[in-house]
């Protein structure tokens, strides 16, 4: 089994698609991408899914502001209990479907002032399962908010995709000011 990957010389400041690219390396611990360049990143669909033993996960100097496709980006994480996506600006992202999937021991989502999900898809093409933002926050069943909002099986699309308002407002995200 994959224990070690040793990644930081990889020159990625003319990729655009970065999908699947460590999905099911399900073995190791932890991924070195903080020297990664995603300035021209339009699709990351599926690109840490079920990395099922990453414990740690830095992607802070990620920029996303040109990523239309995070579909299932995150999904099945089941080793991170927090994940840090303050720096993410989501204005151009228009499929989030699947986004933190399964990631059951997750936790904590941090999002900063740049999490916008103004331009996702519609979720009404029924055959169509990586549109829009459906099944996002399924299975996360440790999920709390920033004010205490915890796990609903009802709201596992965009309705509690916002950082977390309390009863009156409930929402799944943390807050994180940098």
């Amino acid at each position: 089994a994959l224990e070690t990957l040793n990644i930081s010389s990889f020159d990625t400041s003319k990729v655009v698609n970065m999908v699947r690219m460590f999905n099911a390396v399900s073995s190791l611990p932890s991924i070195d991408v903080s020297n990664f360049n995603t300035s021209n990143v339009i699709d990351m669909n599926s690109m840490f899914k079920d990395m099922s033993s990453l414990t740690n996960l830095n992607i802070s100097n990620f920029d996303t502001s040109k990523v239309e496709d995070m579909y299932m980006m995150f999904a099945g994480l089941n080793g991170l209990t927090e994940l840090d996506i303050s720096n993410f600006d989501t204005a151009n992202v228009s499929s989030m479907a699947g986004l933190f999937g399964n990631s059951h021991n997750l936790t904590t989502i941090y999002v900063g002032n740049n999490w916008n999900i103004s331009n996702l898809a519609g979720d009404d093409d029924r055959y169509d399962y990586n549109c829009g933002s459906r099944n996002m926050f399924s299975g996360l069943t440790s999920i709390v908010g920033g004010a205490g909002t915890t796990y609903d099986s009802s709201h596992t699309d965009k309705t509690y995709a916002h950082v977390d308002g309390g009863v009156s407002n409930p929402g799944y995200l943390t807050l994180k000011t940098n």
